[in-house]
């Protein structure tokens, strides 16, 4: 049996003692996403229609699944107007080990999750900012409610190029800093901060280098 109700965790499978990760996914049938196009901006209300999709599962069950998009944040940070650019070393996914990108982010958890503030529904855009502040923390040792200036979800990103990719539905999500706080980050083991860059240096950077990049920094940034 499905459970359509939104955010609510998905009991087509028992819960199983050897994964007790739920993690936000929705049936690839119902994305709306049409054409070539890789990177679609958010029309009006989108999150809010969007949640009436999704729901929580066992990640077990969608690992490699092409039923299912795990979705999760794509979030570019942003100083003066320049992205953090960092390089994935040893201890990241060896699918994409060595790689440059300038987009961090994980699974939603079930500790993400937001209800309205009276309770009556459940609240995917508030989701989405608790789980981007809990990435910051562990991806950049950066606590959300001091150094963010705003944060803002541009849109997703859906591609069928790799193999990550064909599991995940990236919502991207620009976060704003100061540039003062950028000597307060401290990056997870593993990855390497190689500074804060113009975003239309990272594209000449892209087109002229030999460095390896992630297939989604690609796409946001139009190479």
């Amino acid at each position: 049996m499905y459970i359509l109700e939104p955010l609510v965790k998905h009991d087509r499978f028992k819960e199983n003692d050897y994964d007790p990760e739920w993690i936000l996914s929705m049936f690839e049938k119902d994305l709306t996403t049409s054409g070539e196009s890789e990177f679609f901006a958010f029309p009006d209300d989108f999150v809010g229609s969007l949640s009436r999709g999704v729901f929580y599962i066992q990640r077990n069950h969608v690992e490699g699944n092409s039923e299912f998009r795990q979705i999760i944040p794509y979030i570019v940070l942003l100083a003066d107007g320049q992205a953090a650019l960092v390089r994935r070393n040893s201890n990241s996914d060896e699918r994409i080990e060595g790689m440059l990108t300038i987009g961090q982010g994980g699974h939603i958890n079930l500790s993400d999750f937001v209800r309205s503030e009276d309770g009556s529904q459940p609240d995917l855009s508030a989701t989405i900012t608790k789980c981007v502040a809990r990435e910051l923390a562990e991806e950049f040792s950066l606590e959300f409610k001091e150094v963010v200036k705003d944060i803002v979800n541009m849109g997703i990103v859906k591609s069928d190029r790799d193999d990550i990719s064909k599991d995940h539905l990236g919502i991207l999500s620009v976060v704003i800093i100061d540039k003062n706080n950028i000597s307060d980050i401290e990056m997870e083991e593993g990855k390497e901060l190689l500074g804060f860059y113009d975003l239309s240096k990272l594209e000449e950077r892209i087109r002229d280098s030999d460095d390896e990049w992630e297939l989604w920094t690609r796409i946001v940034l139009g190479s």
